[in-house]
């Protein structure tokens, strides 16, 4: 009868462990989705700033100079690369 029963704890604990990973996984998974979703927000709202300093950027050097280059502004080519970078993650994120 010992062993029987043994036999039968262990099956009840594997069927347990078994249930707590699947719980696990499942939570992992949700809470993957809402980290991706608050970055991806996040992602947003600094794509607008910058695009809003990118605007404001070239505003200032056609003030000063309307026959400036606008790509040989390094603050400009600094904000493209950040807003590139940006899309770049972003995408990567709706894949």
């Amino acid at each position: 009868m010992g062993e029987g029963f043994r036999d039968t704890m262990t099956n009840i604990g594997d069927i347990l462990v078994e249930q707590l990973e699947k719980g696990y996984d499942f939570l992992k998974q949700s809470t993957n989705g809402i980290v991706k979703a608050y970055n991806m927000r996040v992602l947003k709202t600094k794509k607008t700033k910058i695009t809003t300093n990118i605007g404001e950027r070239l505003i200032q050097v056609r003030d000063g100079s309307p026959c400036a280059e606008i790509f040989k502004d390094d603050t400009l080519l600094a904000l493209f690369e950040k807003l590139s970078d940006i899309e770049t993650t972003i995408n990567n994120y709706k894949e």
